[in-house]
């Protein structure tokens, strides 16, 4: 019994030697490169899609800014030539009436230097008769009155407030009126005797300008002629008519 309480106690008996004390685990370090790297890449991305974003809109507003000036270039540019037509039609309008002015100046020229009228409407170039008076006067005035375009003239200028029209436009009364005058006078007021006279005048231009007359035929023509109008005391001959026919036999003496 002893022996086996012994050799229990000698069994439960603690050993003496001290237990080694364990070591703590050690843990590897965690991998942290991966995360970095990835956020590193998005940040790129994002980068690289605002710097993206922002050349876009910068071109878009380049685009419309060079839209907004073409825009403007057109309307300037449009405006220009609205501006230009406008004054070509101004410009136009002053010339009708500096044109109505001057195919009066042809008729009384006409008047004054045409044979025919002159024998057959002799009314129309002598002052003594009121009506011819006043076209003279009006021609007169009218002449008196040529001014540059006002700078103030437009489109929708009233022409009878100015007083060059306004005197075109009497100018042009007066004609029609001495004209109208003239047809009804007519040759009435002629003597027969200045009749034979003017035939003989038309007889002789006849010659004096016809292709087949020599140049002393013409000039004998012309020196009858004009003999044979100073004669005339019911048809007033105008000035420019004389020297129409003197040059006429100058120019007939001279060849």
């Amino acid at each position: 019994m002893n022996k086996e309480t012994g050799n229990e106690n000698s069994e439960a008996k603690p050993d003496p030697s001290p237990t080694p004390t364990p070591l703590p685990e050690t843990t590897a370090p965690a991998d942290t490169g991966t995360p970095l790297m990835v956020l590193l890449w998005i940040g790129v991305a994002i980068a690289a899609i605002a710097l993206i974003a922002a050349i876009i809109w910068s071109i878009s507003k380049l685009r419309q800014r060079q839209q907004r000036q073409r825009k403007q270039l057109e309307a300037q540019e449009a405006q220009r030539k609205a501006l230009e037509e406008e004054q070509a039609k101004i410009a136009e309008r002053w010339k009708t009436v500096t044109d109505r002015h001057e195919a009066m100046r042809r008729n009384v020229l006409k008047a004054e230097t045409d044979w025919d009228m002159l024998f057959d409407l002799p009314a129309l170039t002598d002052i003594k008769i009121r009506a011819t008076s006043k076209l003279y006067r009006a021609m007169r005035d009218a002449e008196n009155a040529i001014p540059d375009m006002p700078a103030t003239f437009t489109l929708s200028t009233d022409l009878n407030t100015l007083a060059y029209p306004k005197a075109v436009h009497a100018f042009e009364d007066a004609w029609e009126t001495a004209y109208a005058n003239a047809q009804r006078i007519s040759t009435t007021k002629i003597p027969a005797k200045e009749l034979k006279t003017i035939q003989r005048i038309r007889a002789l231009l006849t010659i004096a300008e016809g292709v087949g007359a020599t140049d002393h035929e013409r000039h004998t023509a012309y020196t009858q002629i004009r003999k044979m109008l100073g004669d005339l005391k019911t048809i007033k001959v105008p000035k420019r008519a004389l020297l129409h026919i003197e040059e006429k036999q100058r120019l007939a003496l001279a060849v």
